[in-house]
């Protein structure tokens, strides 16, 4: 990047975070069970959702709960299916076309950050109908208030249930873009520990360590306030407390809980959107943009093959590498603890002292597929 674009973008970055105490950025509602859309449905006088997922996790049975109450209750609903693990604008016109068609009230996304991104994206084009997703890619150009909107997360990671953007692939160029605009965000979370417990470990493990990279990025990052230095460590704590449980005992409802909490929590919240549009200065372009890139060497989805590097995988495996070379990036109050050679330890911030993962294939030929992640992390939350 040359030196202007990147002053413009520092520019840009530290405006946007004087602006975050000013923004409109709101909470979603929290439930922790999905039989409690049943009474808020009643209450909205809402009749008819749209439920979009990905062909996986209906074939798993994840909806099957949720599903009988809604029979229970005569809430009516209509299933979009085809989510894709990177969702294209094909995916979002064929679910907007099956909500407009039904007569739809309200949309759920039930599944991981591709059904819940894709399920903004529908809301967002069916509050501007007149225009194309590429016109909204970029910050601020929804405007306008989406059908009610609940998201439902299926794995601790992705936090997209709390953030407002989305991320769409244009199915004719695979061009992949964010969409980041404060209606985004879903008026209700629902952090059911039931939907989690069918993960299997491998998938556990990575999809906490992203929950964490995000934590990580919440607190150093070039957008960091307050607000999100609590959440973040907040959330370290409980994926510090939880992950191990999580991956030894998949039923262990109560760790399932504390992971979903975690990832909900981890999210930098108000400063996702600065994160987005200050590409140059923020510690989320070097712990988290370069994940994307690594497993498109790799073969993984965004290149439309079949073979895969999760991009979860990616994080599990490359954190301690990058964080090592991070020290130069993140703000100059930050400094590498000699002990440790922690990136974010400091006198200014020594709450979180070390952060370190170390990611190994149970399987040499499914390498990142099945690993296995151990987290040291030494903390002093006192």
């Amino acid at each position: 990047m040359n030196k202007c674009k990147a002053a413009y973008c520092r520019i840009f970055q530290k405006c946007f975070k004087i602006a975050i105490p000013f923004l409109p950025y709101r909470h979603p509602e929290v439930f922790y069970s999905t039989s409690k859309l049943t009474g808020l449905f009643a209450e909205k006088g809402i009749d008819t959702v749209l439920i979009i997922t990905d062909a996986g996790i209906r074939k798993f049975g994840l909806l099957d709960r949720m599903l009988m109450h809604f029979d229970h209750h005569n809430i009516h609903y209509f299933i979009y299916d085809k989510t894709v693990a990177n969702p294209t604008t094909t995916n979002v016109e064929e679910a907007r076309e099956l909500y407009l068609e039904k007569h739809c009230d309200a949309i759920i996304g039930f599944g991981g950050g591709s059904s819940i991104d894709s399920a903004k994206a529908v809301g967002a084009r069916i509050a501007k109908p007149k225009q194309s997703l590429s016109k909204m890619k970029g910050i601020l150009k929804v405007h306008k208030k989406l059908p009610l909107l609940v998201a439902i997360p299926t794995t601790a990671g992705t936090g997209s249930e709390t953030t407002l953007a989305a991320v769409i692939t244009d199915a004719r160029t695979r061009h992949k873009y964010a969409i980041n605009d404060f209606p985004l965000i879903p008026a209700y979370a629902v952090l059911d520990p039931k939907v989690t417990i069918s993960l299997p470990p491998s998938l556990t493990a990575t999809t906490g360590m992203d929950a964490l990279t995000h934590a990580v990025e919440a607190y150093i990052g070039g957008s960091t306030t307050r607000h999100t230095r609590k959440y973040a460590k907040k959330a370290t704590k409980l994926i510090f407390d939880n992950i191990y449980k999580a991956y030894d005992d998949g039923q262990n409802i109560e760790a399932r809980k504390e992971m979903l909490k975690a990832s909900f929590f981890a999210v930098p919240k108000a400063t996702t959107i600065t994160s987005s549009i200050a590409c140059a200065s923020s510690f989320i372009v070097t712990l988290i943009r370069v994940f994307p890139a690594i497993g498109s060497c790799c073969g993984s989805k965004p290149t439309n093959v079949t073979t895969s590097v999760p991009f979860t995988g990616a994080e599990s495996v490359y954190s301690p590498a990058v964080l090592v070379v991070v020290p130069r990036e993140v703000p100059s109050t930050m400094t590498v603890a000699p002990a440790t050679g922690c990136p974010f330890a400091s006198e200014t911030v020594p709450e979180i002292c070390l952060f370190w993962a170390v990611a190994y294939a149970k399987n040499t030929n499914t390498a990142i597929n099945d690993s296995t992640i151990f987290l040291t992390i030494s903390v002093n939350f006192n």
